[in-house]
């Protein structure tokens, strides 16, 4: 009652003086929004202004210069949009009236929240960031210009989060505007599986309405993952396919080698990711073939064991055998195919099988001994053949024609003994001088064997005199036994005996030689018919021209013709013709050779008027009628064939020796 009594007593005294009904809040405010400051004043006489840190907005009601600001009717101060440059405090002043002081509000403080600024992930400014797989990396994103500060989160480009081993996250006021810059750092473990992924930072606070995102891409470098393929449909290989195998090789970045290897050994010249084998062949089944791809970060091997299809190949084959007649034989085969194969047994030329088995036994006897194969059978392929086996009845072993054997004092000597068996089971015994040899000392004992054939070898090292002389051969089985007896003598260091052979072969290769030099000479030596034959000057030229028709000349009833050489010149009596038949002439450097009719010799003496020699004459002038020369065998030779038409038919035959030329 007595507050209520002084409260009258005080506005009597003041009159209606101007108050405030409503001062100023502080308010808080997200930028775009739209902030009152109210201000609402009981009696005001005064003018009313606004105030921002102290300065004034002016009186005009309508704020020039501050577009987004204006009064209420109230006067209340409107701000829309609200901005950061709206941070403050705010007063509202009333001025003095006639009966009032001036009225100043409590300052109210504009408080504006800033969304963050858009994040930025350190080192992904290009979009993309390259890790290695397995290493342990750190990715930094940061957000400035908040108020308040911002919250980062990072996730995946499907929403979820992103896998993190930790996270860390600092925050620093930024003294410009009050604003705050948030850092966020993660550690992570670079797997493969995020090769190609997109990491996303997002920073939001409650001014934000929603959040402001940054990307990057990992683009993860890893080592080559190689697995083998092979384009072989259903993975079935045939011997004699086209196969390609390809190295799969994932890797970032890509193989920049492949090498292919076979067995462990690698394949020269094979360094592309495909390997092709043309008509691959079964020695390909079962083997391990390994591709590696390497790039800069390492490298792989695949690999894979392949199944190969293949027509059989004979491995075992049927070995012959010996038996006593009722003992039991095996023979058997073997051969390595894919799949299996299945065996048959045939005998002899009887094209119907006995067996259908790997092996067969056989009971020894007369009806059963033969030739024996067998086939290997698989399916779609070709069918193997062994090689033919044969089964026989053992009879005792027979030794050879053996020759007497020679040997060198002080020389290893080998004696041989050969012997023909069925079998090689059988014993063979050396003797001398009716003891038994045994293997050791000075004696060595071996054999040589071929199908039925067999050498037995004794080797005497170094032996002495005593060492020569007759040795036995003894050979048995269960059947029964042979033996021989060889002669073993010393060789001398010449044995006219031994080179016999050698010797008689020269001599006869001498007489054939000589036998063969005589029929050459003998047919090189014989004289053409009716010849003309002309020599070189030198040499005495030899002319046969009687009656041609005459067949039976003969000296030897009495004729003799004169012997005239070139130079006209008689010879003398003692050294006449003799034994030449007239119608032939030779020349061996004899002027007495020459042979001639009495009226060819005066034709020959009135054609030779010339001043040359009638040799060289005939080669001064050519031949008349177009008749034809023909070289002697020395340049300087030659027949003139014209004047004589039965010379020249003669001729025309080629006879022709190496001295002749006719």
């Amino acid at each position: 009652m007595i507050r209520i009594i002084l409260l009258a007593f005080t506005l009597g005294s003041v009159g209606s003086s101007q108050y405030f009904i409503t001062e100023p809040e502080d308010v808080t405010a997200n930028i775009g929004d739209e902030v009152i400051l109210k201000c609402v004043v009981g009696d005001r006489e005064g003018i009313l202004q606004w105030t921002r840190n102290g300065f004034g907005l002016g009186t005009d009601p309508e704020l020039p210069g501050y577009p987004r600001y204006s009064l209420t009717s109230d006067l209340s101060l409107k701000i829309s949009p609200v901005s950061d440059q709206d941070v403050g405090e705010f007063q509202c002043q009333i001025g003095a009236g006639d009966t009032s002081r001036p009225l100043r509000s409590k300052p109210a403080k504009i408080s504006v929240q800033l969304p963050p600024g858009v994040p930025v992930i350190l080192g992904g400014e290009t979009g993309v960031i390259s890790v290695n797989e397995d290493s342990i990396e750190i990715l930094e994103c940061e957000s400035a210009g908040g108020k308040p500060a911002a919250r980062i989160d990072w996730r995946d480009e499907s929403g979820k989060p992103f896998k993190l081993d930790m996270v860390d996250t600092r925050t620093m006021k930024e003294d410009k505007n009050q604003t705050f810059k948030t850092i966020s750092s993660v550690r992570y473990k670079v797997e493969r599986a995020m090769h190609n992924k997109t990491v996303i930072c997002s920073a939001i606070n409650i001014a934000s309405t929603e959040s402001k995102n940054t990307k990057v891409r990992l683009n993860v470098m890893y080592k080559p993952k190689v697995s083998l393929g092979i384009n072989s449909g259903a993975g079935l290989i045939r011997e004699g396919d086209n196969v390609i195998l390809h190295c799969e090789a994932d890797s970032n970045p890509a193989p920049y080698s492949y090498s292919w290897r076979k067995n462990g050994a690698i394949l020269p010249g094979e360094l592309t990711p495909y390997l092709v084998v043309e008509k691959i062949d079964n020695s390909f089944h079962s083997a391990r073939i390994d591709c590696e791809a390497r790039n800069s970060l390492g490298s792989d091997t695949a690999g894979k064991s392949l199944t190969l299809q293949y027509a059989p190949i004979m491995v075992l084959q049927p070995r012959s055998v010996t038996g006593k007649e009722g003992d039991e034989v095996t023979l058997s085969c073997g051969a390595t195919s894919n799949p299996p194969a299945r065996y048959i047994w045939f005998k002899d030329s009887n094209p119907q099988p006995i067996e259908f088995s790997d092996k067969i036994k056989i009971l020894v006897s007369e009806y059963s001994v033969g030739t024996y194969r067998c086939e290997a059978v698989v399916e779609g392929f070709q069918n193997a053949e062994s090689k033919p086996a044969v089964v026989s009845i053992l009879e005792k072993p027979r030794i050879g024609t053996v020759e007497t054997q020679f040997g060198y004092i002080g020389e290893d000597l080998e004696i041989i003994c050969p012997v023909v068996s069925k079998t090689q089971s059988l014993n063979i015994t050396w003797y001398y001088r009716g003891r038994v040899l045994q293997e050791g000392g000075k004696y060595l004992m071996g054999r040589k064997s071929e199908d039925e054939k067999i050498e037995s070898i004794l080797r005497i090292r170094k032996p002495t005199e005593l060492d020569f002389g007759e040795y036995g051969c003894r050979a048995d089985n269960d059947i029964g036994a042979d033996y021989t007896s060889i002669q073993v003598q010393i060789r001398s260091n010449f044995n006219i005996l031994e080179y016999l052979p050698f010797i008689g072969s020269g001599v006869a290769g001498v007489f054939l030689v000589l036998i063969i030099l005589l029929v050459v000479y003998c047919c090189r030596r014989k004289k053409p018919e009716n010849h003309l034959i002309s020599m070189n000057s030198e040499k005495p030229i030899i002319r046969a021209s009687r009656d041609l028709s005459n067949k039976n000349l003969d000296l030897e009833d009495g004729y003799r013709p004169n012997i005239i050489d070139i130079y006209g010149n008689e010879p003398s009596q003692d050294r006449r013709l003799q034994n030449v038949h007239p119608e032939f002439a030779g020349y061996y450097g004899n002027p007495h050779l020459n042979s001639r009719r009495d009226e060819d010799r005066l034709s020959s003496r009135s054609s030779s008027q010339s001043t040359l020699p009638p040799a060289l004459e005939s080669w001064s002038r050519p031949p008349p009628n177009g008749g034809r020369r023909s070289l002697s065998p020395n340049a300087s030779e030659g027949v003139d064939i014209s004047a004589n038409s039965t010379l020249s038919s003669v001729l025309s035959g080629g006879s022709r020796s190496s001295r002749y030329s006719i």
